[in-house]
Formats: structure tokens, sequence, C-alpha cells
């Protein structure tokens, strides 16, 4: 049986404190001092602590939508963590949108740096 590293056991927290929208366990899964880079649709975005790299997410997934997980998954690439999840918002009036979003990062049992890659929000996205 294969056991977890730090990282792949931090990026499954990841998911799960994402997908549940729990927001203080997003910010427990990064050191004080990560470094969260980010491409983004509208241009990259460096930021660093887990103050502002838990905002970042709060900012895409913090509305009072139904989050679901079309799908995710975790592995291992050159000693890092790789992470990728499809994740549909839909409003109380039942529109939604689907994102993608691709995370490579690295850690001793907390995340110290998360380099990620967004789709931005793609309309629609039949169920």
């Amino acid at each position: 049986m294969q056991t977890l590293g730090p990282p792949l056991t931090t990026a499954g927290r990841l998911v799960e404190a994402v997908a549940a929208q729990d927001f203080p366990a997003v910010h427990d899964c990064f050191t004080d001092a990560v470094r969260f880079r980010a491409l983004l649709p509208r241009g990259p975005v460096e930021t660093t602590g887990p103050e502002a790299a838990t905002d970042r997410f709060r900012g895409w997934f913090g509305e009072p939508d139904e989050l679901e997980v079309v799908d995710a998954a975790i592995s291992t690439i050159a000693g890092k963590a790789c992470l990728r999840w499809r994740l549909r918002l839909t409003t109380p009036t039942g529109a939604s949108r689907l994102v993608e979003q691709h995370l490579f990062v690295s850690g001793d049992g907390r995340l110290d740096a998360v380099d990620l890659l967004c789709s931005g929000w793609m309309h629609g996205g039949a169920r």
C-alpha cells in the first residue's frame, strides 16, 4: 500500500476544504510564508501569506452558491503534488457556471508554494 506524503495529504485537505467552502480549513493548509501564484484569464497574480492565499479562494468560491465538485484528481510530478478540479457553482436562481483549475503545490505538512492555472468561468455547464 502506498502512503501519501505530506504534499499529497495536504493537497487532499485543500480539495476537501474548498469543496466544503470551509475557508478556515483552506487557511490551515498554508504555511505562514506561502507563496501563491496564479495565471488567470485576466493576467497573473502573486501574493504571499495564508490570508492572501485564502482570500483568493474565498473570492472565487465564497458566494452562498451551491458548490459541486464535478471532477478532481491528485497526483505527483517532479516531487510536487498536482491537483486539478472542475467545480460548478449554481446560484439560488439555478444559473450555473463551471471553472477548472490546475495547481502545483509543495510543502512539508502545510503548503509553502502554490502555482495555479485557471480556465476562468464558463457559463452554463449542463449537468
